[in-house]
């Protein structure tokens, strides 16, 4: 390794520790200052009297998709319920996540006059990773809970896409959420279509067909001949599973509604039908104008699979929705470089 190389590694790995020892906390707070406007001693105080952790998604932050979203709340209900703490679910923006999901063993709904934005009752946090994965990930994550949350203030507000726990999920979701009758509904004809045994492939494009808006991390569209060549690497994988698997359906999901028209032309695969929309981004929920919907099911469905598989070729996005969806279900998952 030449000197150049040996600077270059050096200060890649005092820029990692930095990060580690105050870079990520800095940003954190400068990332509420934002918010703390909501807030002031002259706001009603609230009617909870106990410490309350509620999980904030109401539009004032970007936080990620529905997965990002669930590995904050699975991880702020464990860390609440470990210390006693109520839990509610303030997840409002763009939809209401009990239109899709409604409590199970817990109501984490929130009551009415509970939510107060008195600066002396309650504090804003941010909570949010960057990718980093590992043992010091999850140390470093599980500190910054202790100290954000076992402050003085009586509610806290945290938008977060932590995860510390993973190997809990299934239990987890399972003491919170089961599907509203408007997501059983969705679910049921294509469960029919699927039949027992099926297993489920998960593409994550991004913006790299056209056809998808992605508020960050955004990957340029690809020319046309390369993306008739990555879209027919990943029909390939598509039949890899099917030919392991040759007496199941083929579940897939996508975040390209090119690549499923493409693959739902094969006779072993099943999508369920609808619009595809990030997180993030508003559209309207009116009637039949759904275009949130689709997410939930995909991700019961594959949550549902004897096997969940995740396809990435050339510069896709790995992605967490199939792997996250595999840990709720209790299903095996691998994925497929392709």
């Amino acid at each position: 390794m030449n000197n150049s190389l040996k600077r270059y590694a050096v200060f890649r790995a005092l820029r990692r520790e930095w990060n580690y020892l105050c870079g990520r906390r800095m940003r954190g707070r400068r990332s509420v200052r934002g918010l703390l406007g909501l807030y002031g001693p002259g706001e009603p105080e609230g009617v909870s009297q106990g410490r309350m952790i509620v999980f904030m998604a109401d539009g004032r932050s970007i936080q990620g998709g529905w997965v990002d979203r669930l590995h904050g709340i699975v991880s702020l209900w464990r860390f609440a319920r470990g210390r006693g703490y109520d839990f509610r679910i303030n997840y409002c923006h763009p939809i209401r996540l009990e239109r899709y999901l409604e409590p199970a063993g817990y109501d984490w709904r929130l009551r009415p006059g509970e939510l107060t934005y008195n600066s002396d009752v309650a504090h804003p946090f941010r909570l949010m990773t960057f990718g980093e994965t590992g043992p010091r990930e999850w140390r470093f994550q599980q500190d910054m809970m202790e100290r954000y949350l076992s402050g003085r203030w009586r509610q806290c507000h945290v938008y977060s896409s932590y995860d510390y726990a993973d190997g809990e999920m299934a239990g987890l979701f399972a003491e919170l959420f089961r599907p509203t009758e408007l997501l059983a509904g969705a679910m049921r004809p294509v469960s029919e279509r699927l039949g027992e045994g099926y297993v489920s492939v998960s593409t994550r494009f991004m913006e790299l067909l056209g056809d998808f808006v992605e508020p960050k991390r955004a990957r340029l569209p690809l020319a046309g001949p390369e993306r008739e060549e990555l879209i027919g690497r990943c029909l390939e994988a598509v039949g890899d599973v099917h030919r392991r698997h040759p007496d199941a359906r083929v579940f897939v999901t996508s975040d390209s509604a090119l690549f499923l028209s493409r693959a739902s032309a094969l006779p072993y695969v099943v999508v369920a039908e609808g619009d595809i929309c990030h997180a993030d981004l508003a559209a309207d929920v009116s009637g039949d104008a759904d275009p949130h919907l689709k997410t939930f099911v995909d991700f019961m469905l594959v949550a549902g699979a004897s096997k969940a598989y995740q396809i990435k070729a050339g510069s896709m996005y790995g992605g967490n929705f199939s792997r996250c969806a595999a840990l709720v279900g209790g299903v095996e998952f691998e994925r497929i470089d392709g």
